[in-house]
């Protein structure tokens, strides 16, 4: 039974219970109730609590329908995303020519127009939240790598970050408490129609990893398709702020 029969069914039922239609209709001898006016009140009553309940259980189970329809959806589409990134990483590994590729997460950081920073947007299948969650940068005080990302308008990487200076970049006590456990670190722009950045994806590792001058441009190249691949998969995500 579709939707609209269903809705045609409780609103008749509804409607009936609450006019004098059962009432007209024995008057008119159309229907033959041979019993007291009472009785035709109380078939309405029935009628309308019918109606009503037929109502609430059809509705709950539409909603119910649809949230088992979202979970699936939402269960497929990051079994999809992580088939994507794991095609990624064994891309990467190839490029590098190593056998060990140090546990990644993908973040995505969106640009804020009205704040003019960079926020965090953990997707599931690419990255674990962790301590992330509600990290954002502001571009104006430079902070951190994904900010000098967008004001550079280019790729920019950090083998580890445990070992080297980065008072050019300062964060602030919420913000290294977020990132403490980072190493590695690999921020490139994401750029929109008008060739303007809406976005800076990051790879990020809590192990070191040191990429060869001569194999930088190919593996930013990789990462970059895969981040508009997962824009045309992902559009309302990357959607500007």
């Amino acid at each position: 039974m579709n939707v609209f029969v269903r809705t045609v069914i409780c609103t008749a039922l509804l409607v009936i219970s609450k006019c004098d239609l059962l009432n007209d209709l024995n008057n008119l001898d159309i229907i033959t109730i041979h019993f007291a006016d009472p009785t035709i009140k109380t078939a309405n009553n029935i009628l309308f609590v019918v109606g009503t309940l037929l109502s609430a259980i059809l509705l709950s189970w539409e909603l119910h329908i649809q949230k088992a329809n979202i979970t699936k959806y939402k269960r497929q589409q990051k079994n999809l995303i992580g088939n994507y990134k794991a095609t990624l990483l064994s891309g990467l590994k190839q490029i590098l020519g190593i056998k060990h590729f140090p546990e990644v997460n993908i973040r995505i950081f969106l640009y804020n127009k009205k704040k003019h920073s960079l926020d965090i947007i953990n997707i599931e299948g690419l990255a674990q939240v962790g301590t992330t969650a509600g990290l954002s940068f502001d571009i104006s005080k430079n902070e951190g790598l994904v900010s000098a990302c967008y004001q550079s308008n280019n790729y920019i990487y950090n083998p580890d970050l445990h070992n080297s200076d980065n008072t050019t970049m300062p964060l602030s006590h919420r913000q290294n408490n977020q990132t403490a456990n980072l190493r590695f670190c690999l921020c490139i722009p994401l750029f929109d129609s008008k060739d303007k950045i809406n976005a800076i994806v990051a790879l990020d590792s809590t192990e070191a990893l040191e990429i060869p001058k001569d194999k930088e441009q190919k593996i930013v190249k990789t990462i970059t398709t895969f981040c508009e691949t997962l824009k045309d998969l992902l559009p309302v995500t990357f959607k500007e702020s």
